[in-house]
């Protein structure tokens, strides 16, 4: 694995710790006080800042892999912008199929807790959807995506390196009772990236869903 990939996997394990140590620290100093409101607050305000220093990081950190121009593909004729919706719109369509079998196999309530306590920080710093549907979506292809899936992808087939990826993508939500609609939405975001090689569709995609998911939610 290329140092560069290492760094990547670093700065998004870093910021995970970082998002709930800094916001901690944030809340204690009493900043906006300390009722409830005040610690959606306080993770919400550090959390935009902290994402996106890691955002600008994992950038930099793989420039130069992103010189090529986002044009269509080199193995098909479909443009990649049409790829980019195939795999939002996939990815939505295969939520809803996961969550059916979760509902009616595992009997698992529909709504995930994370989303909900996503859009609680959203609702009380409006600012916080940037992180949603921007930053956490350009950080997890990097990591998911980019770097784990195209290093197995290169030792095993499609099938088990995007099962291996999806399977970590899903872990990392920490959020077991859905772990098959997150496993099912890596699994969509794999196969577009396979499809046209370049990490800007998958990236792409996967905003388009939160925003859609997002908008959903808005009452």
């Amino acid at each position: 694995m290329k140092k560069s990939y290492i760094w990547v996997i670093a700065t998004y394990i870093i910021m995970q710790f970082t998002n709930v140590i800094g916001a901690a620290f944030v809340f204690k100093r009493g900043l906006y006080g300390n009722t409830e409101h005040a610690l959606m607050l306080s993770k919400g305000n550090w959390s935009v800042i902290n994402m996106t220093m890691a955002v600008v990081v994992m950038l930099l950190l793989i420039r130069k892999e992103f010189s090529n121009k986002v044009t269509q593909d080199r193995s098909n004729k479909i443009p990649v912008w049409i790829w980019m919706i195939i795999g939002g719109l996939g990815a939505i369509v295969a939520q809803a199929i996961a969550t059916l079998i979760e509902q009616k196999v595992f009997h698992v309530q529909v709504n995930s807790q994370n989303t909900q306590y996503i859009f609680r920080i959203i609702q009380e710093v409006p600012l916080y959807v940037v992180t949603s549907i921007v930053y956490a979506p350009i950080m997890e292809e990097l990591v998911f995506r980019k770097v784990i899936y195209g290093t197995l992808a290169k030792k095993f087939n499609f099938f088990v390196a995007a099962l291996l990826s999806s399977g970590l993508f899903a872990v990392i939500h920490m959020e077991f009772t859905h772990f098959l609609v997150y496993l099912s939405m890596g699994l969509v975001f794999s196969f577009v990236y396979k499809m046209t090689d370049k990490i800007m569709v998958p990236i792409i995609a996967h905003m388009l869903m939160n925003a859609i998911v997002f908008l959903t939610l808005i009452k």
